[in-house]
């Protein structure tokens, strides 16, 4: 009796919480379920794709920066105050994309309409362009690719990150996620991906020390962006990356 009053507990708590996300999510103009992931909804699954911005930081410092699919443009800003020299995000939904503006546009920091595989010529060149799990969301993964590439300066890097799906299983259950229209096994990345960039690093993405993060969870997440690891492997590993995902490194 008492546990089932405690997880019943639980379970009103949790109710309300997602309540409280949706209510926050539509306050900022923002639909009130769905895959859209936000500042308004600091959980887990925010920290974890913030993380990955944290990441590219380091190679943004500096540098022309396109994010493609930026959803709600937090990682541009991220990127911008990493030291980029400026940041253009692209995304096609309207949503997100209203909200990228009117939240995030700044001095240095622009939003377009477009997606991976529809890149204006009118974008110009940038010295990295950053997909952080946009990829699988393509018709035609070689096209957008190929349009990435158009856009690069020389000497220019592309920053992919991308499932971990490393067995028929795993791949089996992105497949049926119906934005993943081309979900594909690690290693036919890496060879689409060395087709087109001489140079090319694995890193896996690893969640913080001790810290295992819940995705489905609706509580402001006691997890830091910044304590997320990102751990080099040897293209010849690639079957050990596991983890949260793999983040692909590839330039001229």
């Amino acid at each position: 009796m008492s546990d089932g009053g405690q997880g019943g507990a639980k379970d009103g708590t949790l109710r309300a919480l997602r309540a409280r996300n949706a209510w926050r999510r539509l306050a900022s103009g923002l639909p009130p379920s769905g895959e859209i992931v936000s500042p308004e909804v600091p959980n887990d699954l925010y920290q974890a794709h913030l993380s990955l911005y944290v990441f590219a930081g380091d190679l943004a410092r500096g540098k022309s920066v396109l994010d493609v699919a930026c959803g709600t443009g937090y990682g541009c800003a991220r990127l911008l105050a990493s030291g980029a020299a400026r940041v253009v995000g692209v995304e096609r939904d309207p949503w997100s994309l209203r909200y990228a503006r009117r939240k995030l546009g700044r001095p240095g920091l622009s939003f377009g309409t477009g997606g991976p595989s529809e890149l204006s010529d009118d974008l110009g060149s940038f010295d990295l362009v950053v997909a952080m799990g946009a990829l699988p969301r393509v018709d035609d993964p070689d096209r957008a690719l190929a349009g990435i590439a158009r856009h690069l300066a020389p000497g220019g890097s592309l920053l992919a990150s991308l499932p971990p799906i490393l067995d028929g299983q795993t791949l089996a259950l992105h497949q049926a996620r119906p934005r993943e229209r081309s979900s594909r096994y690690l290693w036919d990345w890496e060879e689409a991906l060395r087709e087109r960039f001489p140079s090319l690093r694995l890193f896996r993405h690893l969640p913080p020390p001790g810290g295992l993060p819940d995705f489905a969870d609706p509580r402001p997440s006691t997890l830091r962006a910044e304590d997320f690891r990102f751990e080099e492997l040897p293209l010849s590993e690639i079957y050990d990356v596991g983890s949260l995902g793999a983040v692909f490194v590839a330039g001229a």
